[in-house]
Order: structure tokens, then sequence, then C-alpha cells
């Protein structure tokens, strides 16, 4: 089975049970923009969240830049930003805290930012579906907001679903606005959702929650 780059819509890996954790494998992911017909699925795959970083940048990349790449090992380390850009070495986390947060709430249909605690880190761990395994991936980031947003916000930035077959995953999803090399975002379940609701102050009958978590 092969895919072009070109062809590729997005991309996902999963881990759906500890095993996969304690010896770091699982199933990687690439939808085609040519339909099912084309979807890739690797199973088994040893080191697949180093794959799924190295096939993601590959992605993003023009053929000729291709051509170019002399090392995969730097395209599976968070890049750089570049000379003048992004966060300054003197940040603190606190800082960089409240920077994203105020990023946050300027957005149109994002209506509270909340920072989320050890304690409700380790809820959410607990409650969460073991399918949602992007969730997962948020509660590994350094920092980690619950944000809820109304209908006016703007469409995700990737597909939110991913399915081939009866297998079904939650990607994690880009988030344009938080300029840093491993922000992620993540649609949380049913049960997370009504755990994060009296965090609130001002959630509509039909806003939505989302979890949007970076490493400094």
């Amino acid at each position: 089975m092969s895919i072009h780059y070109k062809n590729i819509r997005d991309t996902a890996f999963s881990k759906n049970n500890v095993l996969h954790y304690i010896f770091n494998y699982g199933a990687l992911f690439a939808r085609s923009s040519a339909g099912s017909v084309g979807d890739f699925e690797a199973r088994c795959v040893p080191g697949v969240e180093k794959a799924y970083k190295i096939i993601n940048a590959l992605h993003n990349f023009t053929e000729e830049e291709r051509r170019n790449i002399t090392s995969l090992e730097q395209l599976a380390s968070p890049q750089p930003f570049p000379k003048g850009e992004g966060v300054g070495q003197d940040e603190t986390l606190e800082q960089a805290i409240e920077k994203e947060k105020d990023i946050l709430l300027d957005i149109q249909g994002i209506k509270e930012v909340v920072l989320m605690s050890d304690a409700d880190r380790r809820a959410i761990f607990e409650t969460e579906e073991d399918r949602n395994h992007w969730v997962y991936e948020s509660l590994r980031k350094q920092v980690i907001f619950a944000a809820t947003h109304d209908s006016t916000f703007r469409k995700p930035d990737e597909a939110i679903v991913m399915q081939a077959g009866e297998k079904v995953i939650f990607p994690t999803v880009k988030f344009h606005e938080i300029k840093r090399p491993s922000v992620i975002s993540s649609s949380p379940g049913m049960a997370v959702h009504e755990y994060l609701v009296p965090k609130f102050e001002n959630l509509g009958e039909y806003d939505a929650t989302l979890l949007i978590g970076f490493d400094q």
C-alpha cells in the first residue's frame, strides 16, 4: 500500500491500549484526497509518534524541498522559531500562559478559557474514552487550556474525525492562532465535557468545549 504526499489530506496515529504506550507502537493513518479507496493504514508501527511527526512534516513540504532533506531525525524534533519570531528565551511559563490565554480570548466565538490543573488532568485521563487518544496527547503538554466556543467560532483547521471501515479515531487538530511548534487541540468526549461544564460561568446550551495544549 502506498500514497503520494500530494494526495494526503490529513494524518493521524492511534494508541488504543496500555501495551501501545508501554512498548511505544501503534497504527498510522493517512487519509487520501482521492477518497477512502486511497487511504493508507499501517499497523504495529514502532515509534509511531516519531513516524507521524516525520510524515506530517514531509507532507507540508514541496516536492523540491523533500528532495533536499538530509536528516529525518531533524523532522521528528520540534522546530525552533525563525530568528525574530515566536517566543523570547527569557519568557517565563506564567508569561506564556497569560499571552496565549489573551490570544484565545480574542478569537471570534471563544467565550471562556480556563487553565487545567494537575487534578483536572487526572480527572480527564480517568474519564475520557480510550479511542479519543488525542485528548491523552493534550494531557502530556506543559500547558493545557479548556475553552468554550459558540457557533460563530471558525471551522477547524483540519478534520476532527477520521474513519476507515469501522475504525474511528479523533485526531488532534492544528490551532494556527497559537504560534508554537508543539500546539495541539482536541475535542473531549461527552463525559469530559460534562466534567468541564462547572468550570465555566457562561456556557450556553449549544456551546462546545475544546482542549488546547502546548509546550513553552
